[in-house]
């Protein structure tokens, strides 16, 4: 079978090869007889990715490092001619490509792939378990294709044009190519034949779990995804973020002639209405006092009668309602015949503190030590406190107009304090938006030549809800009026005060919006691109900031950024 490249010149160095035209060590020549090949670093170039010789080490037993001519397996180099390459004054032809080193995963193209190489994929394959071994019957699925590679020992995947909605956890040492003719003849044209990895959605979508298409974990040995077009899952779930391409880890992982087209992330949700009742330890009203015997025998000046009770609230200074003082009574021995004092009101009880507002988280979200990025939120409001208990009523004075104790007229009771009521429910601050990445780097060491980064869509951050108002305090009960004889009447019992209202319920505050980024790096991971590797922004924007009735609890709006590096949670 025939795979066509665009490869530059190639020098070989033993089973290692490089391209002429790479940056940094591709200069580097062909080790001599008696050396055997360094390598340390990639380049990556068109067609496939190649090791580059760092240098070479001198080693006892020499061999030679051209392949025999007459050898059955050997063959021509791409362009057919035999390339001279010149290091310390050596001059050594270049040697054929062959098929070998395909199949041992060292060299991901040449003229003739063997069948015995490659799993062939296609969408428009069988699920057949025997499928994908031939180019005639390619597997459906790139899931698949994985399933049929292991059990066959195969590292190369053909993929022809065409979408295949499916999430993929990359292999270790997998080299993916795609852009082949669908008709199966297996001819590669990139722009005619987009291959697309289109991620499905799968099993619960939340805050603290990214949709993520494609997955590298952990990648050892070179593996390679070349002429693909991988499209990150766009989200409707609350602050649920998206990822194209996420690579944990890894440190052999190349991308070439690629496509990276970031999902739009879902919106924060908004704050709950806050609840317009309560629980909470209700404080009482202060009783009112009831009328006591008046001390004979009677005096100028008769004692008082019974005071109110405090109301009930917080141990705080003035939270609740003092009672009101009983009253003097009166003897007509002593005084002209007239109304007697009534007791005093009992105070009120103080309105409760109004709740706590929210506050901003200090991010939309950050990267956790497990590698997953998490949404931040910041302190939720609370609650208005109760009021305070009214005092109640003070007893009425006694009118005592003759001396026998049946002629006694009494003062009326006091009324009971009013109960405080429960402070208002809190607010709920927003939620931030989900934020949109193409390519992230957790760790480790990616390489990206020839790719387009496409930005998407950050959520809207979530608009944080208003605290209730606290209920208003009970009214105390009247005073009771006193009983008469004739027409001489004790005081009037003092009023209950009030009970205090309950406090505001605080706000909360907005979300922030999410970000859209092109290339996130977490953990000090690193990413080689080049000026090859362009951003595309056309339709780019950072999630709406979340609103708040206090101006300063408004959220952040997010940013379009190419590339932002992290730091992770602890």
């Amino acid at each position: 079978m025939k795979i066509t490249s665009a490869l530059n010149l190639f020098v070989f160095c033993g089973a290692l090869v490089c391209s002429a035209a790479c940056s940094q060590d591709a200069s580097l020549q062909s080790c001599k007889s008696d050396s055997d090949c360094q390598a340390t670093e990639y380049c990556a170039l068109g067609g496939g990715v190649f090791f580059s010789t760092d240098h070479c080490v001198a080693r006892s037993d020499a061999r030679d490092l051209e392949p025999d001519a007459d050898s059955p397996d050997a063959a021509t180099t791409l362009d057919g001619a035999v390339e001279q390459t010149e290091q310390n004054d050596v001059t050594e032809p270049a040697p054929k490509i062959t098929c070998d080193s395909v199949c041992a995963g060292e060299f991901p193209v040449c003229d003739e792939v063997r069948d015995e190489c490659v799993v062939f994929v296609s969408p428009a394959g069988t699920r057949d378990d025997s499928s994908g071994l031939q180019p005639d019957s390619p597997v459906a699925t790139l899931a698949q294709a994985f399933v049929v590679a292991a059990e066959h020992d195969r590292r190369i995947l053909l993929v022809t044009g065409g979408d295949f909605a499916e999430t993929m956890t990359l292999e270790n040492g997998i080299r993916i190519y795609g852009g082949y003719d669908p008709d199966l003849s297996w001819e590669r044209h990139l722009e005619r034949f987009e291959t697309r990895i289109v991620g499905h959605m799968e099993g619960k979508q939340g805050p603290n779990k990214a949709l993520i298409t494609v997955t590298a974990p952990e990648l050892s040995e070179p593996t390679v995804l070349d002429g693909l077009t991988i499209v990150g899952m766009s989200s409707t779930g609350w602050s649920v973020s998206t990822i194209a391409l996420s690579a944990y880890r890894s440190q052999m992982l190349t991308l070439q002639n690629m496509k990276i087209v970031a999902g739009n992330a879902g919106n924060g949700r908004d704050g709950a209405l806050a609840s317009t009742a309560i629980d909470c330890p209700m404080f009482r009203g202060g009783a009112g006092a009831e009328t006591a015997p008046l001390l004979r025998p009677c005096a100028p000046e008769s004692p008082p009668n019974q005071s109110g009770s405090p109301g009930f609230g917080n141990p705080l200074p003035g939270q609740y309602g003092q009672g009101g003082k009983g009253a003097r009574g009166l003897c007509s021995r002593f005084t002209s015949p007239r109304f007697v004092e009534s007791g005093s009101d009992g105070q009120n009880g103080r309105p409760g503190d109004p709740g706590d507002n929210g506050t901003l988280a200090a991010s939309a979200g950050a990267w956790n030590s497990q590698g997953e990025w998490v949404i931040l939120q910041g302190s939720q409001p609370t609650a208005g406190e109760p009021g305070g208990g009214g005092g109640g009523g003070g007893a009425g004075g006694h009118y005592d107009f003759k001396t026998s104790a049946q002629e006694l007229v009494p003062g009326g009771n006091g009324g009971n304090g009013g109960d405080g009521t429960c402070g208002g429910g809190a607010g709920q601050n927003g939620m931030s938006g989900g934020s949109s990445f193409g390519l992230v780097a957790i760790g480790g060491r990616v390489i990206a030549r020839n790719t387009t980064i496409t930005l998407a869509i950050g959520g809207m951050g979530g608009t944080g809800s208003s605290g209730n108002p606290g209920l208003p305090g009970r009214i105390g009960e009247f005073g009771g009026e006193s009983e008469c004889a004739s027409n001489l009447c004790g005081g009037r019992g003092g009023n209950g005060g009030r009970g205090g209202s309950g406090g505001h319920g605080g706000l909360g505050a907005g979300g922030h919006g999410g970000d859209s980024i092109g290339i996130a790096t977490v953990m000090e991971a690193e990413i080689d691109i080049d000026a090859s590797v362009v951003f595309d922004t056309t339709n780019a924007a950072g999630g709406e900031f979340g609103s708040s009735l206090d101006l300063r609890l408004m959220g952040l709006a997010g940013g379009v950024v190419e590339t932002r590096s992290f730091t992770s949670l602890p």
